[in-house]
């Protein structure tokens, strides 16, 4: 049975509202539009199951410039997937991304249980200098992060540490002020604007088209310089359910790269005892916690990169895999493991085929992810990726409830379930 077609009237305006910005220009010289169209599939084992999937990912860019110190960029996404499991993916997927965005401007045009055909604008954000100072404002991409599998302060939107391409960043809804205060410093000031989201990723109120709370919105200031050779940042504010401090530092010892970077969560309280509402019993899952990450990488002349890293997630619940998972599921936690190392590795085994190997090994519970890439560059426009993934673990087992999926099987270990998936993906950009 397919679900109900969701069309959002404040979609279709921003939409033709990011087409008409092309008009006012001279294409050829003002306006600079692009496209990038992904295509491919995958078929995994997941809990002693096959699944497939095949999936078209188009992208359409505009940016602009009104005039001088002033410019336009959107970004139109759209999707469709013919799923032979509507709950699988080749890695698992950060539900909890459906934070700090406060429009509805995504059209669902008729998903069902075996396919999926969305389109939503990714980015829609005017940018303004003033000499020292840069104004953004409107739904952005907003990057903070130092480390390579763990951000603790990159809250917007992150990619997983299981995610292997991170060539694009999605965007949230932001008011942006960057002040340039010398050629080593700066500040940075950011309100993002959105909703508390269910463990689906969907806004509680979903019926509405628009709207922001404080619990599910942030302000952040940050203050970034160079010193002594390190690369080092300091902020703190409010986050999506509590506020956060914390800061990092990237520099060299010796020849090998050093990254660091830590966070202190304070959760906003609710009501002891039992929940009241569901979304007490949603936001019972965010805790008080620490989080910090200590890395090193090193790239031989021969073109090898190794990079490893240690997170220690005072977030994880590695005890009750079932609460660990469903912080995951509403971004109260980036793992559910405590205790976790990460090693990858790439090497240019020619000038257009890349190679890359991933490992991820959560100490708490003894379970891990393997990822193995290849890029083919067929052309300065063009590369075909072979992906192939594998994970180890105790195996989950049987769920009390047919729905939700995260009841039909009841996690043991983090990447126990994931037994293996192969992908293909041919990208292309004009």
């Amino acid at each position: 049975m397919r679900k109900t077609v969701k069309r959002s009237n404040i979609a279709r305006f921003v939409v033709a509202a990011w087409l008409g910005t092309c008009l006012p220009f001279d294409v050829a010289q003002a306006a600079d539009i692009g496209a990038n169209l992904r295509g491919g599939g995958f078929a995994s084992r997941i809990d002693k199951e096959n699944s497939a999937q095949g999936f078209l990912n188009g992208r359409a860019t505009v940016e602009a410039e009104f005039w001088d110190g002033a410019s336009f960029e959107g970004h139109l996404f759209g999707t469709a997937r013919i799923l032979s499991d509507p709950a699988d993916a080749l890695i698992p997927e950060r539900v909890g991304h459906g934070q700090y965005r406060a429009l509805d401007l995504l059209t669902d045009n008729g998903s069902g249980n075996d396919g999926q055909f969305l389109a939503f604008v990714d980015r829609f954000v005017v940018k303004k200098s003033f000499g020292d100072v840069d104004v953004s404002v409107g739904r952005q991409a907003v990057t903070f992060g130092k480390a390579y599998f763990w951000n603790p302060l990159d809250v917007f939107r992150p990619f997983a540490a299981e995610q292997v391409n991170r060539d694009y960043k999605a965007g949230v809804d932001a008011v942006r002020l960057d002040w340039e205060l010398d050629s080593f410093s700066g500040l940075t000031f950011v309100s993002v604007f959105g909703r508390e989201v269910d463990p689906l990723g969907a806004p509680v109120d979903r019926d509405r088209e628009l709207g922001a709370d404080t619990y599910g919105s942030a302000l952040i200031g940050r203050y970034t310089a160079y010193l002594n050779g390190w690369d080092v940042a300091v902020q703190g504010g409010k986050v999506y359910g509590g506020l956060q401090a914390g800061g990092a530092a990237v520099g060299e010892i010796g020849v090998v790269q050093v990254r660091v970077e830590g966070t202190y969560f304070d959760a906003i309280r609710v009501p002891d005892g039992p929940p009241l509402t569901v979304q007490d019993s949603i936001r019972q899952l965010f805790t008080d916690h620490w989080q910090a990450v200590v890395g090193a990488g090193y790239r031989w002349p021969n073109t090898l990169q190794l990079d490893a890293e240690y997170f220690y997630n005072g977030a994880g619940a590695p005890d009750d895999q079932l609460v660990g998972l469903f912080r995951v599921a509403v971004g109260a936690s980036q793992q559910i493991n405590r205790h976790l190392v990460g090693i990858r590795s790439s090497y240019d085994i020619t000038p257009i085929l890349i190679g890359s190997l991933t490992g991820i090994h959560g100490i708490s519970d003894d379970s891990g992810l393997v990822q193995a890439q290849l890029v083919w560059s067929l052309s300065d426009e063009t590369d075909l990726l072979f992906t192939g993934s594998a994970g180890y673990g105790r195996q989950p087992l049987p769920g009390p409830l047919a729905f939700p999926r995260a009841l039909t099987r009841l996690p043991q270990s983090e990447f126990g379930a994931l037994r293996g998936a192969l992908a293909v993906e041919l990208r292309s950009y004009f």
